[in-house]
């Protein structure tokens, strides 16, 4: 009985050593297609709680690693399929899945890109034939098996999968902040506007009109005198001391002088109609004066 212990201790310690990625890890390679030049590659989570991939990544055994990266958090028991479209070879690969740089799965299948999965002494799988897929038996801790019918994104015993067991992105939850404290704003005082002072205006002093003068005109001496004082001004032309040009001239000085011709006719007839007046005035005297000469002779001559 002793012995079947020790036996059995040995049996689990060597299988920890031999396949520990398979033993210790949560999220697993489950299922991939290499034949072909669809590629893809299946991971379980093989937990009861779901996961977080954003720092999870896939690669390969080239010189690039031709890295997958996953920002979605896979449910528990979900499966989760990535496309690598013509990736993987078809005469052998290996592949690693990691979180970080902490290696958490690996498989490998032809002449494994020359490499073998660490703490393995063989390829896991030979070279994976068209129409044909590698796949674990029981899903996340099975041994690797070639069939011919993919399960791929399902159970690969063909149960029926749970819908809801899915890599979901989960909706950010926002952090609270702090609803900032208004400070109180400081109302500026407006500076007092300086009312315009008016700028007095000077009145103007009213412009006195001149009263315009008449010229004074030289009275000729005889009758008829037709000399005139070329000085004279008229009285438009008389403006407190200037002379202002007016449109309309008045009578010249030298014709205020002058005598109008009728003048001439009105004496002549005024002094015809006194000698008339004398002359009848003296004839009639006469008749009178002879008259009475004869009556007195008449009267001495019937005395005799």
């Amino acid at each position: 009985m002793y012995n079947l212990s020790i036996k059995v201790f040995i049996l689990l310690i060597s299988s920890f050593f031999l396949f520990p990625t398979d033993v210790s890890a949560q999220v697993v390679i489950n299922e991939f297609s290499s034949a072909d030049t669809s590629d893809w590659v299946e991971i379980f989570n093989n937990s009861d709680s779901n996961i977080d991939l954003s720092n999870y990544s896939l690669t390969d055994g080239s010189e690039s690693g031709n890295v997958k990266t996953f920002m979605c958090t896979l449910s528990s028991k979900g499966f989760l399929v990535i496309d690598w479209s013509n990736k993987l070879n078809n005469t052998g690969d290996i592949i690693y899945l990691r979180n970080n740089e902490e290696l958490k799965d690996c498989v490998s299948y032809g002449d494994g890109a020359g490499k073998l999965c660490e703490g393995r002494e063989s390829i896991d799988l030979s070279v994976i034939e068209t129409n044909k897929f590698g796949a674990r038996v029981t899903d996340g801790t099975g041994v690797w098996n070639i069939v011919s019918l993919a399960t791929k994104e399902n159970p690969n015993d063909r149960s029926v999968r749970d819908p809801s067991k899915i890599c979901f992105t989960p909706t950010p939850i926002p952090e609270p902040t702090q609803a900032p404290t208004s400070a109180p704003t400081s109302t500026p005082t407006p500076s007092p506007t300086r009312t315009p002072t008016s700028t007095p205006t000077s009145t103007p002093k009213p412009t006195k009109t001149p009263t315009p003068k008449p010229s004074i005109q030289s009275s000729p001496d005889v009758l008829g005198d037709t000399s005139t004082d070329s000085s004279g001004l008229s009285v438009n032309e008389i403006s407190l001391g200037l002379i202002t040009p007016t449109s309309t001239p008045l009578i010249e000085s030298e014709k205020i002088g002058k005598i109008p011709p009728y003048s001439y006719f009105i004496a002549g007839g005024g002094v015809i109609f006194l000698g008339l007046a004398v002359y009848s005035f003296f004839t009639s005297r006469k008749t009178s004066y002879n008259n009475s000469d004869g009556q007195e002779e008449n009267s001495s001559k019937h005395e005799i």
